[in-house]
């Protein structure tokens, strides 16, 4: 069945995260804080994890103050767009996409204000404090009926796929490693459009 055929079709539902897929939130979180701190940390230095305290030192407990920080400054509503992230998701029109995030759900109004201001075409936004229990994502993503998730996170990645729901991996310095049956990885969103119609048809 080809692309088309699948537009034709109603309510097909596909999710995508937001960070480091929608939205910049590393690069913007690094520079404000290296500004404050005087320090040189990049995006590609986070090559053990996307959990800052593995990937840089110091505790999570750290981290987990400064993000707070960071959120409580008004901050997240202006982080950047994902490039390649608008016209990406303008070629998926056709699809009921949902954004789902592991974001706190303290965070849920601004998180919602800032999808919608940059992406119309998101149906609905939800956020599941992921980091809190595994498996959150992968059920939500069952319970709004996704076939499909844009994803960054390797943890993520997996637990969906465990589930029969397929996903297309965003590569970041955090996730090269060995991939399981049902994802597949994408270097930029100029080839997603493309893998989402490959997958979709398997």
């Amino acid at each position: 069945m080809g692309l088309d055929s699948y537009l034709e079709q109603d309510n097909i539902v596909i999710a995508t995260d937001i960070d480091e897929v929608l939205a910049n939130y590393v690069v913007s979180f690094l520079c404000w804080y290296n500004k404050i701190n005087g320090t040189k940390y990049t995006r590609d230095m986070l090559t053990e994890s996307y959990e800052l305290h593995e990937s840089l030192g110091n505790t999570q407990k750290y981290w987990l103050s400064w993000m707070k920080r960071f959120y409580e400054e008004g901050h997240v509503q202006k982080i950047g767009v994902f490039e390649g992230a608008k016209e990406g998701l303008a070629k998926l029109a056709g699809f009921e996409i949902h954004a789902v995030t592991a974001r706190p759900t303290l965070w849920h109004e601004h998180t919602s204000r800032w999808v919608n201001q940059e992406f119309s075409s998101i149906y609905e936004v939800h956020s599941v404090e992921g980091f809190r229990e595994k498996g959150r994502k992968a059920r939500k993503c069952q319970e709004i009926g996704a076939r499909l998730i844009i994803e960054d996170g390797l943890p993520y990645a997996n637990e969906c796929a465990e589930q029969d729901i397929k996903v297309i991996l965003m590569d970041a310095p955090w996730n090269r490693k060995s991939l399981p049956k049902g994802v597949a990885r994408a270097y930029s969103w100029s080839e997603i459009p493309h893998l989402v119609h490959l997958m979709l048809e398997q």
